[in-house]
């Protein structure tokens, strides 16, 4: 079975009440409990369940778990949520915490309809970098591995608290205390090093996350996941094309924290404020809120006609009079390209021929965007186009045979057919049919493609199954 999840009104160690869970995960969950101990009073308690790891990896996990509790226990920044108790029981592991009345990063993008003003989202940024300094200048080190919107709180003063250290490490030489956290993190956020490629976490890993979470809060759109943009060849727009307010130098700054090679990073916290505080006061960030109202160039014509040619020219000549052309069109192409962004790879192919026709006729349709029913010559709208931000993607569940029960991070969720959506990211899916093995997977729910898990279940012997996507 996937992670249990606590009941409403359980108690764990005798003090504390659980009210009711806040947050799931593939490694366990977020309750809102009372310390009865300190007369109600609210707290936050992370569960982490190592359940199905090995025995030895198993001990290894709960004593790196304790040894790092007991140093979050110290941590003392206004940033950050306070760690009061860690204990473990059964196969579990608990951190108990500092319960925080705001809001996280991830609702506030939910609940927006337009994009946040640069400097608010300079400002998170920068308050975000000071926790991290923080956090890597204590000896050992230590990396929040899981920073992402989601974990960011914005409390009742409007500032910024780090919460969920379910899988915070401090650095160290032994590579052992990489066993059970390797693959932690979250899709789109975490570094490829995170995943076990190119090396370990280090400072460095928390630089990538955090210019992924800027990336999300300038663009509301979450950047692709590490390891496509690393093997897969997915390509991540610059901030400035997706959101007009976003200046050229800003968005290189956040392309460079997010690049898959840990060494073309920013090297340090101190690197990345000094590059935000630069991009801040260098920045006109009311400007570029829309492209320009006139074009830049006249308008191109439907056609281009070329005189008749009166004497056939030697094929060098040819083709130099010709190239000449194809030049002069790729730059009308290129000029328009500033203003209506139109590509100059769509400027249309002119064969060279040493032997021109009468007349050379070189159509502009290409060059033109597409025509609008309402408006003869279309242009940019002066508001940019604000895509909503998405933090959940449709799921499909299907069994032979069907009518199976259906369960998500251990929570009943339907029956198959099953058609829903869940949260980005790593959970358990597990389906039970009376008469059937049940069937367990743990697999990945991604943003852009198919989410689709199919289950063969057979009265005996092993079920197959297979899942689209990570896994």
């Amino acid at each position: 079975m996937g992670p249990a999840v606590l009941a409403n009104g359980a108690f764990l160690q005798g003090r504390y009440r659980i009210e009711q869970i806040i947050g799931r995960g593939g490694m366990g969950s977020v309750y809102l409990a009372t310390d009865l101990s300190l007369k109600g009073k609210r707290i936050a308690i992370k569960e982490l369940v190592f359940r199905d790891f090995e025995d030895e990896p198993r001990l290894r996990a709960i004593e790196q778990f304790q040894r790092e509790a007991a140093i979050l226990a110290t941590l003392d920044h206004p940033g950050l949520v306070s760690v009061s108790h860690y204990f473990e029981e059964g196969d579990k592991c608990y951190l108990v915490m500092a319960y925080v009345d705001g809001q996280s990063l991830d609702r506030l993008l939910e609940q927006a309809n337009t994009f946040f003003p640069v400097p608010q989202c300079l400002d998170w940024a920068e308050q975000i970098v000071d926790v991290l300094d923080y956090l890597h200048n204590q000896e050992p080190p230590i990396i929040f591995r899981d920073l992402k919107p989601g974990n960011v709180m914005i409390d009742s003063r409007k500032k910024v608290r780090l919460v969920d250290f379910g899988i915070a490490r401090s650095v160290s030489t032994d590579s052992r205390t990489d066993t059970f956290i390797k693959g932690a993190g979250s899709q789109g956020f975490a570094p490829p090093e995170q995943y076990g490629i190119q090396g370990t976490t280090d400072q460095r890993s928390d630089i990538y996350s955090l210019g992924a979470t800027l990336y999300c809060l300038l663009a509301r759109k979450l950047p692709p996941s590490s390891i496509d943009l690393l093997l897969n060849h997915a390509t991540l727009s610059p901030v400035f094309e997706l959101n007009y307010a976003v200046t050229n130098q800003l968005s290189d700054v956040v392309l460079k924290m997010m690049a898959t090679n840990k060494e073309e990073r920013f090297q340090t916290m101190a690197e990345v404020r000094d590059a935000l505080v630069e991009a801040r006061s260098s920045g006109r960030f009311s400007v570029r809120t829309a492209p320009p109202t006139t074009p830049i160039l006249e308008p191109v014509p439907d056609e281009i006609v070329l005189p008749p040619t009166q004497n056939t020219p030697s094929p060098a000549g040819g083709r130099s009079k010709a190239a000449a052309l194809v030049m002069a069109a790729a730059a009308v192409g290129i000029g328009l390209g500033a203003w209506h962004s139109w590509k100059p790879s769509e400027v249309p192919h002119v064969a060279l021929s040493p032997s021109p026709p009468p007349s050379v006729v070189v159509t502009t349709a290409s060059l033109r965007p597409p025509a609008s029913p309402s408006v003869e010559e279309p242009t940019r709208s002066a508001t940019p186009v604000v895509p909503p931000f998405v933090t959940a993607a449709p799921l499909q569940v299907d069994t032979a045979p069907a009518g199976a029960t259906v369960f998500i991070d251990d929570v009943k969720v339907g029956k198959t057919p099953y058609h829903g959506r869940e949260h980005i990211g790593p959970h358990w899916f597990r389906v039970t049919l009376a008469g059937y093995k049940n069937i367990q997977v743990k697999g990945w729910v991604r943003a852009g493609v198919p989410n689709h898990l199919r289950v063969e279940l057979t009265p005996s012997g092993e079920n197959t199954f297979t899942v689209q996507g990570q896994h």
